[in-house]
């Protein structure tokens, strides 16, 4: 098990209930994700980067989430997490799991549409709606889909199917 692992899934596990529970991604979470960031590159990272390669990569990996941004897709948090995860791995990592996340969001996100706007499914009472929780949905803009959730799930199911992680 690469060290990486030990940071990366602690960090995610946090976002995820934290998008849970208030809908959003705390920046003091994402500070703290910063920091551990740093402090994996300084004491545990054997590969040959130098500190800008790594700014690159993460600057690279901002500039194509961007427009995914721009598009509404993916909220502001969901861009500095994947830039977070990408300074524990490199670019080749990211963009599988950036693809089986994408891949992930969307067919959740045709699960929704199908399960809101079939009539049928509502009249039997299969699908209750979404959970309730009237406090954060006043308080925060929320997408019905929330990312995070296929980040966790792309993060866990690459790692068991034996991809390796940079040393």
């Amino acid at each position: 098990m690469h060290i990486a692992i030990l940071f990366m899934i602690p960090i995610m596990a946090a976002v995820v209930v934290s998008d849970y529970v208030y809908f959003k991604i705390p920046n003091a979470m994402l500070i703290w994700g910063l920091i551990t960031v740093v402090f994996y590159n300084l004491c545990w990272k054997t590969q040959n980067h130098s500190w800008q390669s790594q700014i690159l990569q993460i600057f690279f990996l901002f500039i194509i989430l961007f427009p995914f941004y721009l598009l509404r897709a993916l909220g502001a948090g969901d861009i500095k997490l994947f830039c977070i995860l990408c300074g524990f791995s490199d670019l080749g990592c990211m963009k599988q799991l950036l693809l089986f996340s994408l891949v992930l969001a969307a067919v959740a996100g045709c699960i929704s549409i199908f399960l809101d706007y079939l009539p049928i499914i509502k009249n039997k009472y299969l699908y209750t709606g979404p959970p309730k929780r009237a406090e954060a949905k006043k308080s925060y803009r929320f997408h019905k889909i929330h990312f995070t959730y296929a980040m966790l799930v792309a993060l866990a199911v690459l790692l068991m199917t034996g991809n390796k992680m940079p040393e």
